[in-house]
């Protein structure tokens, strides 16, 4: 027979009037509120080891529930599709071979369980380490799910026998539903041991085992996100690898991980215009990109979708907020790029996480080639790969540019000397906020070079191609 749950309103509704009226004499009060504390005091005990009674058995009943779960996969899907001989994916099959050893583990902690009813933190802590195994399941998931809906839609002999068992009255649920259930049940167990925990009191002689049960499940949690995410990161990088034209630049290097993805707008070289662009932000590096095809859900998907234009090494980068933290400036060697979205937010998670990717590898990078690596232009990019740095006096300049000229000069909003009429033309824009970004100054030294420099540079810009080219043809990048 259950426990009935202990009522304690009555006597704290008792305590309340008592404090609000003046009943009885200061003596007796004081005498009767004490003994009305102790009384609840001690049903709020009750009440809760009558709490914790109820959260371990639906610890303990719903493993029993799982491990039913998990035998009818592989009792009535497993092994009649082995049997049968039926052709599976690869993916699939790795998806079912993880179910065996999942079995046997939650075998042994549901035992554990049962053995240390009154102290159930200790079977948690014991197979906890082995919890780990739900990673790789975890990440075949979502690749063996999509394989098996092509597999009921293209296999008539597959579909026919999934279909069959499904219909059993012993299983009454899809197998979708089924596969599903291992993924729930680690944030399960966290949720659990989190409520058991809530109504365990610090004195209790089982609290400490209990707490360190929860950090250990909790560990297992990120072991197992953190993994998956990564993974599915990896898988994301080579799909952009795909959607690049002709299928240049390589970003696939081991190590190198995609951070942030997504679309922005920049401004163009004079300020009057913005172009919409793709831009894709690595552990070390970012790269800028032109839209040649539709994006699906604002991601780039289609294979030859995007044009890489421009590659920065996060190592010479420097990037700032402008304009009311509307805008982002970067810059990276002398060439400068300037980006705004609609959406301030955005924006802000752009800055912070170049930030923070050029942060990690500020120690990382000192000494190596990658180190030494200059922006590199479209055609500078091609057939390259971007963890090789171009030459040490490599430059990076936009296509089809013959002489440095004003108009050709990269702009800056903040560094360059624009009239105050076109900074509320870029402002409007950008946000329409000319009236609040009148104050900005705009008295800074003329950044146009002369007619010397600019032949000088022309001709010295002309000497290193020539070089660069002579250099390539002896020294090939492998």
């Amino acid at each position: 027979m259950d426990p009935v749950s202990p009522q304690s309103s009555l006597s704290q509704d008792l305590r309340l009037l008592l404090n609000q009226r003046n009943i009885l004499s200061c003596k007796t009060k004081s005498k009767v509120i004490e003994d009305l504390d102790n009384h609840i005091s001690n049903n709020e005990e009750k009440r809760n080891l009558y709490l914790r009674s109820k959260i371990i058995d639906e610890i303990i009943t719903s493993e029993l529930s799982y491990l039913n779960q998990l035998e009818k996969i592989i009792q009535y899907f497993k092994e009649p599709l082995q049997n049968d001989l039926l052709y599976l994916p690869k993916i699939l099959k790795n998806l079912f071979g993880n179910l065996e050893p999942i079995y046997k583990v939650n075998v042994e902690f549901s035992n554990q369980l049962q053995a240390n009813r009154d102290n159930i933190a200790v079977a948690f802590l014991n197979l906890a380490p082995f919890f780990k195994l739900y990673s790789s399941y975890a990440y075949g998931y979502k690749y063996a799910l999509a394989s098996l809906q092509d597999l009921l839609q293209t296999n008539s002999k597959f579909n026919e026998l999934v279909r069959n068992q499904e219909s059993r009255p012993e299983i009454g649920c899809k197998l979708s539903s089924l596969l599903i259930t291992p993924i729930q049940r680690i944030p399960r167990y966290r949720l659990l041991l989190r409520e058991l925990l809530s109504k365990t009191e610090s004195t209790h002689p089982h609290y400490s085992v209990l707490k360190d049960a929860l950090s250990e499940i909790g560990k297992v949690t990120e072991h197992i996100n953190g993994l998956v995410k990564e993974l599915e990161s990896m898988h994301r990088l080579i799909d952009i690898q795909r959607c690049f034209k002709g299928g240049n630049p390589i970003i696939i290097s081991p190590g190198r991980k995609l951070i942030k993805e997504g679309r922005l707008l920049k401004v163009s070289r004079n300020g009057n215009l913005s172009q919409e662009c793709y831009n894709i932000l690595l552990t070390d590096s970012f790269l800028y990109c032109k839209i040649k095809k539709h994006l699906i859900d604002d991601i780039a998907i289609d294979t030859n979708s995007l044009e890489c234009c421009f590659i920065f090494p996060l190592k010479k980068c420097s990037v700032e907020l402008v304009l009311s933290h509307s805008v982002f400036k970067l810059s990276c060697n002398g060439e400068i790029m300037i980006f705004y979205s609609h959406d301030y937010n955005l924006i802000e998670e752009w800055v912070k996480a170049i930030i923070t990717e050029k942060k990690k590898i500020g120690l990382t990078t000192v000494g190596k080639k990658s180190s030494a690596q200059q922006p590199l232009c479209n055609k500078e990019s091609t057939n390259q790969n971007i963890a090789i740095g171009p030459h040490k006096n490599q430059r990076c300049w936009p296509r089809k540019r013959k002489s440095l000229n004003h108009e050709e000069t990269t702009l800056s909003i903040n560094e360059t000397d624009v009239s105050q009429k076109k900074k509320i033309k870029i402002v409007k824009n950008l946000q329409e906020e000319s009236q609040k970004n009148k104050h900005i100054e705009a008295n800074h030294s003329q950044l146009i070079p002369s007619k010397s420099t600019s032949y000088g540079l022309a001709i010295k810009s002309l000497f290193q191609r020539v070089g660069e080219s002579i250099h390539q043809y002896f020294f090939p990048f492998k």
